[in-house]
């Protein structure tokens, strides 16, 4: 029996995805975050281009654990992209301060934090 993927859905929106979670089985469940983590990705490499010191395997990887990990307690699916980007933020904040705190980065840390938040806000919205 073949994996389903996404792709035999149609073209569903983000929350059509989101709202077929709640009754997806394993292997449906691992197609929807696949075609949630290919449709973030860019969004994730924008906030990661704005941080220094972190590698992006980590990033990407801090992020999705985030957003994936917490998907089933988000109420309203409509709100997902700016759930995402908040944590695109966050992420990018936590591992900027952890890095400036190990000596890797500059001080300069908040103005890259804004940066990131100005790049991520006007591609979701």
């Amino acid at each position: 029996m073949d994996e389903p993927e996404v792709a035999a859905f149609g073209s569903p929106s983000v929350r059509e995805l989101l709202a077929r979670l709640a009754d997806a089985d394993d292997a449906e469940t691992i197609a929807i975050f696949a075609e949630l983590v290919q449709r973030y990705e860019p969004v994730v490499r924008v906030g990661w281009r704005q941080t220094r010191g972190v590698e992006y395997q980590e990033f990407s990887n801090e992020v999705f654990k985030r957003a994936l990990g917490a998907l089933p307690t988000l109420r309203e699916h409509f709100a997902f992209p700016a759930y995402f980007q908040r944590i695109v933020r966050s992420v990018s904040g936590d591992l900027m301060r952890r890095a400036r705190k190990d000596g890797d980065i500059p001080k300069d840390a908040d103005e890259v934090a804004s940066a990131v938040e100005n790049e991520i806000l006007v591609p979701l919205v």
